[in-house]
């Protein structure tokens, strides 16, 4: 099942952490942080969910920390199904005897 919703109502979900679409409910679940700190451009994804799946999507945005940022709103977001899944790492190291 795919979730169609424009780059405006991502935008909208991400700034009320809730949104109706088509009836549907969709509720943020966890944002990532804006990468390219400083930079120009910065993108952060928005994984939420319609309490059956988990979708992710993203958001970008152009501009400044020192003056305004604008906020790409139009077309169609790009949105993808996701799944959280666990890793585990195993590390070896040198300690002393």
């Amino acid at each position: 099942m795919s979730v169609k919703m424009t780059v405006r109502e991502l935008l909208d979900l991400w700034r009320e952490d809730d949104f109706v679409i088509n009836g549907v409910t969709y509720t943020i679940v966890e944002c990532g942080d804006w990468d390219g700190a400083g930079e120009k451009y910065q993108s952060l994804y928005v994984i939420f969910t319609n309490g059956e799946r988990n979708y992710r999507g993203t958001i970008t945005r152009s501009g400044s920390y020192f003056s305004d940022w604008h906020y790409e709103d139009y077309g169609d977001a790009d949105i993808e199904e996701v799944r959280k899944v666990e890793r585990t790492y195993t590390v070896e190291e040198w300690r002393a005897v």
